[in-house]
């Protein structure tokens, strides 16, 4: 069996704490769904197309660009283990054979990677639920919560700041938080809340998504609400106590993704046996697993 090329999922070296800045600035929504996506965090190979040199350069057609991304975002979330990357594999392999690559190669390798199960918060005043994704995981710390679920008071913490929770009973709630609210989701946690769920900004930083989890195994469960669901439940909460049931799972689990490459051969007699290697990934990795169509990639 060959070894994969470059195992998919590998961190860079960096400070242990995920800390370190990156100017990179996100519409919270990417293209065209919720995602605050770490790809620049990570190295994977996706796709390796192997041209030999001399072979006639072409103009990129916006156009048919915009219809390509759409297309590969539109499938639900790119990281290895969910639907959108083996969409996007098939994809990338049926268009390498349609720009005329020869020897097409598919080499699958496993990875283990949290696989999002459900996460949904109750009203329990009337049974409406709403829908909520799991973050990454505290290292190995999933998000998941007992089966019979949680159920405590919800509060709304603002951005995090004790002045924020003033004259607020912490202990035992569950509190709504702003995402762009760096790493202040430790205060409700180390006041004895029981969980966190982060709302929906309208824009966010690779910065500000790597202060959302933690190096260590933290037992403490964090999730994503979209805005409207949480401006729903402030105002809520402004006409008194709202309690809730909070139920979520997260399991880590070993999933089969692919290596992809072809070779394009070139027409200069002198060049031709000179490769060019030419490689890209199409899929990613995000603060949000359940929540990464990679429009940006």
């Amino acid at each position: 069996a060959r070894t994969p090329l470059r195992s998919r999922l590998v961190p860079e070296p960096r400070n242990a704490s995920l800390d370190q800045p990156n100017a990179n600035i996100l519409p919270a929504k990417g293209l065209y769904a919720p995602v605050i996506s770490l790809e620049t965090t990570w190295r994977s190979l996706g796709c390796i197309c192997v041209l030999a040199a001399s072979v006639t350069p072409c103009i990129a057609d916006s156009e048919r660009l915009q219809r390509t991304v759409i297309e590969i975002s539109s499938h639900g979330s790119r990281m290895p283990g969910y639907p959108g990357d083996l969409y996007a594999a098939d994809y990338v392999q049926q268009q390498l054979a349609a720009a005329g690559l020869q020897d097409i190669k598919r080499e699958p390798f496993a990875v283990t990677v949290p696989i999002e199960k459900g996460a949904s918060l109750e009203l329990l005043a009337d049974g409406h639920l709403l829908q909520l994704w799991s973050l990454w995981p505290n290292l190995v710390r999933t998000s998941t919560v007992p089966s019979g679920g949680v159920e405590a008071e919800l509060i709304y913490g603002g951005l995090g700041r004790y002045e924020d929770l003033e004259g607020q009973d912490v202990v035992d709630r569950i509190v709504l938080l702003e995402f762009n609210s760096a790493h202040r989701w430790r205060t409700p946690a180390s006041l004895g809340a029981r969980a966190v769920i982060f709302v929906e900004p309208n824009e966010t930083t690779i910065e500000e998504t790597r202060k959302k989890w933690s190096s260590a195994p933290l037992d403490f469960p964090r999730f994503w609400i979209e805005r409207a669901a949480a401006d729903g439940l402030k105002e809520q909460l402004e006409r008194g106590p709202v309690r809730v049931r909070l139920k979520a799972r997260m399991d880590w689990e070993q999933h089969t993704t692919w290596n992809i490459w072809g070779v394009f051969p070139g027409t200069d007699p002198d060049l031709k046996d000179e490769l060019v290697a030419i490689e890209a990934y199409y899929d990613g990795t995000s603060v949000v697993p359940g929540l990464n169509p990679s429009a940006e990639s």
